[in-house]
């Protein structure tokens, strides 16, 4: 057995090595991929992924409408009306409301702007130390 280990020590790394390639290889493919789906997702045109949102905008450029009236005219909800311009205001469309609790659209975004800068990781509040005084 000492004999055989000796004869194959010199390929313990390698064997090592081809042991954790599976693993590497596997997650070097699911990167491949997730950068791949990213890529397309970015080449995407806005909109391409809601047919729901396109008619909301459609709507929206048409002139002021309530979200029961904009559900009526698409044959959805008004939970779906609504989250959908909760996506569109994310997304950089300005929407108000008026008097009549009419939406309508301000302005659209730039498709030229860049995106602002995701601080999804910083806290919204920040610390105090008023709890120390």
């Amino acid at each position: 057995m000492a004999r055989n280990r000796n004869r194959n020590a010199g390929n313990d790394t390698t064997n090592t090595e081809n042991n954790a390639n599976p693993a590497v290889n596997r997650e070097q493919e699911l990167l491949d991929r997730i950068a791949a789906l990213e890529a397309q997702l970015a080449a995407a045109p806005r909109g391409a992924g809601s047919a729901r949102r396109s008619e909301v905008i459609a709507v929206l450029r048409k002139g002021p409408a309530s979200i029961k009236a904009m559900a009526m005219s698409m044959n959805t909800t008004t939970r779906n009306v609504s989250s959908v311009l909760t996506g569109l205001r994310k997304a950089g469309y300005v929407i108000h409301t008026d008097e009549q609790s009419r939406k309508y659209l301000v302005s659209e975004p730039d498709p030229n702007a860049v995106p602002p800068a995701n601080d999804a990781d910083e806290p919204l509040v920040q610390p105090t130390n008023d709890m120390e005084e």
